[in-house]
């Protein structure tokens, strides 16, 4: 039986080139199982592509627990994993506070707390080339 909900993540800082915005895609799995998918057009404009994975990761592990709710209420205990391929995302979530993120809003620091109790955890995958 399955125990993990797996959230691969996709980002493109600034791709939109009238608005300078980062669009985010992910894909959630149930093993080989696809239970949901979605892309969106980041709200804000990231500075940099380390906030823009940064936004990308939080919007995947809230979709991936949200999931994982879902299926705790019809009974299954599962794990959310989040599947990223942002280095800088990963180096966020693994240490305390923002540093010297001065820009980054606070709201999206909650998956250090996840990551550290082992409530969420976090998976390297590698980028895809063209």
């Amino acid at each position: 039986m399955v125990e993990e909900v797996t959230t691969f993540t996709y980002w493109d800082w600034a791709g939109c080139k009238a608005t300078r915005k980062s669009s985010i895609a992910g894909v959630i799995l149930l093993g080989d199982h696809a239970l949901k998918a979605y892309t969106r057009k980041q709200h804000i404009i990231a500075r940099n592509s380390a906030e823009s994975e940064l936004y990308a990761a939080a919007l995947g592990a809230s979709e991936s627990k949200g999931i994982v709710s879902l299926l705790k209420d019809l009974g299954y205990k599962m794990k959310p994993v989040l599947a990223i391929d942002a280095k800088s995302a990963e180096h966020i979530f693994h240490r305390q506070g923002s540093g010297r993120l001065n820009h980054i809003d606070v709201a999206y620091l909650w998956m250090q707390d996840e990551v550290r109790s082992k409530r969420l955890r976090m998976r390297r995958v590698a980028r895809a080339t063209a």
